[in-house]
């Protein structure tokens, strides 16, 4: 058992990115900090905790998704874990970015197939 997973917390973090996991955005709204600032976070329809976005993920949704969260609902993401220097040392993140696509199944064309 993974300790981790028996104190969930309200906001990801990077141990629970350990492995990449897609998520389906439902909503991005602004949530108040401990500390009082105030940023914005993204609710999922597949996960109960919230993803608090930094300037470096906005920036990376912000290019694929666009400037307008609202247009955000029902995209798909991917976290993942990644480091970050945070002080002078290299601390363990979560970063986003947008899926890669499926595979495809069909099998590419062999050496004198012909085409139908």
């Amino acid at each position: 058992m993974n300790i981790n997973d028996a104190f969930p917390g309200k906001y990801f973090k990077a141990a629970d990115v350990a492995q990449p996991r897609v998520f389906t955005i439902a909503s991005v709204a602004i949530e108040s900090m401990q500390d009082g600032t105030q940023k914005p976070a993204i609710s999922f329809t597949d996960s109960q905790q919230l993803f608090v976005l930094n300037k470096t993920n906005a920036n990376t949704l912000s290019l694929a998704l666009g400037a307008q969260t609202e247009a955000w609902a029902g995209k798909q993401i991917e976290l993942y874990q990644d480091t970050a220097a945070f002080q002078g040392r290299s601390m363990p993140c979560v970063r986003c970015r947008i899926p890669a696509t499926a595979p495809t199944t069909a099998a590419p064309p062999q050496q004198g197939d012909v085409p139908f």
